[in-house]
């Protein structure tokens, strides 16, 4: 029993260092666009911002993270996008 708890917290580890080397690389891709890039959650809150968006909207990650789109930008409520999504 010992031994199936070591190999399965081996697995884990190994598990969460892959995780985190593959979102350092997605975040060192992102981050080298070119472009603005943001990503949502299903409830429009900011889950990621790249440095061209942040310069883009003029915020900072603290401003976006977590925080709805509403939130960042109230002068969209009301608006076609507002109402459609």
């Amino acid at each position: 029993m010992f031994q199936t708890r070591m190999a399965g917290s081996s697995y884990i580890n190994a598990f969460t260092k892959t995780a985190k080397e593959c979102n350092l690389s997605l975040d060192s891709i992102l981050q080298s666009m070119g472009d603005a890039f943001v990503s949502f959650n299903r409830d429009w809150r900011y889950t990621y911002v790249n440095d061209n968006a942040l310069r883009l909207m003029d915020k900072s990650h603290n401003e976006l993270i977590g925080k709805t789109l509403w939130e960042v930008f109230p002068d969209t409520v009301g608006t076609v996008f507002d109402r459609e999504y």
